[in-house]
């Protein structure tokens, strides 16, 4: 309970009537608060040697609603997890020039080069994760966050080799493969009796004994189609999003 009120408070300020008070825990210091980009709290609990980060998620982008953060909260969803930069269809305007004008083809060495960015929120917390270890060198660090900031706290889990604890996370796998975060695995030789003998590459599946070692653990609803990864089709939140 105590993480997923640190992934509600990420979206607010501590002096804020919405602010919600954690037991047991005391929030340390804030990042990012008086910029664009990255935003989030650092908690410690002192009685049990605790230090946790959480990322705030996105901040939609409308005329109405958003915030400093909005635009580079989109740009950096649509770099980790949209087809092919945001290209989801010809009349689209990606974030990067990995897709063919009509949207039919996709260069994925490309999405691979893109996913390494000058706003990255990734390449951000990584910096913010190993500062803190700096400053609580005797303290068990733990991650968390809700949307984006779930999937940021996986991927520098991942990095770090510590706890995560997200809610309502994009899928974050295919980004972490890009980044060269997932061990290499063999080729998966073919299964068809008389199919091409060269292997084929290893699926994000052949991850799957890998991944269930990780003290990673996602929470969401199955039935919030950014969790599940089916927000795609034309009348999705995210294609009126972007």
């Amino acid at each position: 309970l105590a993480l997923g009120l640190m992934a509600f408070n990420a979206y607010f300020e501590p002096d804020g009537k919405d602010w919600r008070p954690i037991p047991g825990w005391d929030q340390s210091d804030g990042f990012g608060s008086s910029g664009d980009a990255i935003r989030g709290y650092v908690f410690t609990a002192p009685d049990s040697d605790l230090v946790a980060i959480v990322i705030k998620g996105t901040s939609l982008q409308t005329p109405f609603t958003g915030g400093p953060t909005s635009a580079n909260d989109k740009l950096n969803d649509n770099k980790m997890f949209s087809c092919c930069c945001g290209k989801a269809g010809w009349s689209w305007t990606p974030v990067c020039g990995c897709a063919n004008s009509g949207a039919t083809q996709c260069d994925l060495l490309c999405v691979e080069r893109e996913s390494d960015f000058k706003e990255s929120y990734y390449r951000l917390a990584t910096s913010i994760a190993h500062t803190v270890q700096q400053i609580f060198p005797q303290s068990a660090l733990w991650m968390t966050g809700h949307s984006l900031g779930g999937a940021l706290a996986s991927l520098v889990a991942l990095t770090f080799d510590v706890p995560a604890f997200t809610y309502e996370a994009p899928g974050d796998l295919q980004f972490a493969k890009r980044l060269g975060l997932l061990p290499p695995l063999p080729p998966v030789p073919p299964t068809e009796e008389g199919a091409d003998d060269r292997a084929r590459p290893a699926g994000l599946d052949e991850w799957e004994p890998y991944l269930d070692t990780l003290p990673i653990f996602q929470f969401g609803n199955d039935g919030d189609p950014v969790y599940i990864g089916q927000c795609r089709s034309m009348t999705s939140s995210c294609w009126f999003g972007g």
